[in-house]
């Protein structure tokens, strides 16, 4: 039997069939473009995230730098001023043990800690070569080098 188109029933069933195959495989072609698609934001929302993370360390990368910078500038006013006063060696008042504490203190907290700790580390190493040179000549045993 023939349409008005002079199409058989077969050809007008396989064409039912390609248009339904063209239809399936379309879906298929339109799913996989969405979960590539997805997936593409996705991944954009996690690039934005850590970018936002990097820009938040950055600025606090920048902000240490800054207070770094600050310090060194400090640090190098008073070794400039040291050198000084160890250059001059004439200064006005002699250098001695009740007036030392004018030259060599820190002027302020963070170079006092420095001093502080620098001081703590010495006496520390001080006493552990004292110890060990005790421990070298038999002047302790193990038991009190260890302790």
């Amino acid at each position: 039997m023939q349409n008005p188109y002079g199409q058989t029933a077969g050809q007008i069933d396989m064409r039912g069939q390609m248009k339904q195959e063209v239809n399936d495989l379309n879906d298929k072609y339109y799913a996989q473009v969405e979960t590539g698609v997805n997936a593409l934001v996705d991944v954009k929302i996690g690039v934005f995230q850590h970018d936002k993370i990097l820009d938040e360390q950055t600025d606090e990368l920048q902000r240490r730098i800054t207070v770094i910078d600050g310090n060194n500038q400090t640090l190098i006013a008073e070794n400039a001023a040291m050198e000084k006063i160890v250059n001059d060696g004439s200064g006005s008042t002699a250098l001695t043990a009740d007036n030392i504490d004018a030259y060599v203190m820190p002027s302020n907290p963070f170079s006092e800690k420095l001093l502080d700790l620098q001081c703590k580390n010495s006496a520390c190493e001080d006493a552990m070569n004292i110890i060990k040179k005790a421990y070298d000549k038999d002047k302790i045993d193990l038991k009190e080098y260890l302790d």
